[in-house]
């Protein structure tokens, strides 16, 4: 059974066909939105540490340092780890598992290697204590803290 995705077919043909009648397969759009999903995970763990560090007093600059040593082989390590995961999809015989783990282990290596050990601290040394500035019109979003400083107990009530 032929299908075709010219104008000219129907779209009793175009449902039938396994990418809705575009014609493509996986092309790049789910590899790179799950690259983008694991990463996050690396950016929220540095930017809390580097938050964290500053809200204990240090400048923007210490606190990049110091967040940025403090998880470089941590996410270092666990994105060679995917990558390595990846790679055996990546040499498999599925074109779309090729894909799959070609697409997502680069810009996961990419990312976690380039952006964070060298983009990500050199933008936030420049913008120095900018990089904390919330706009006024934002001011309504909850501060919202990881690890917050226990508040004194109330004293209790004679009975």
């Amino acid at each position: 059974m032929a299908c075709s995705c010219s104008s000219s077919s129907t779209a009793s043909e175009r449902a039938r066909l396994p990418d809705g009648g575009r014609g493509r397969g996986l092309g790049t759009a789910v590899p790179v939105r799950d690259a983008v999903r694991l990463s996050l995970d690396y950016q929220v763990f540095l930017l809390s540490r580097i938050r964290g560090h500053f809200d204990q007093g240090a400048n923007t600059a210490a606190a990049v340092r110091w967040g940025v040593a403090s998880t470089a082989r941590i996410i270092t390590g666990a994105a060679l780890i995917i990558v390595a995961v990846l790679s055996d999809f990546a040499r498999g015989d599925a074109v779309m598992f090729q894909q799959m783990g070609f697409g997502i282990a680069v810009p996961l290596l990419i990312d976690a290697t380039v952006i964070r050990s060298v983009v990500l601290p050199t933008v936030m040394v420049l913008l120095g204590d900018r990089n904390w500035y919330l706009p006024r019109r934002l001011t309504w979003i909850p501060h919202l803290e990881v690890e917050a400083h226990p508040e004194a107990e109330p004293e209790p009530r004679p009975a």
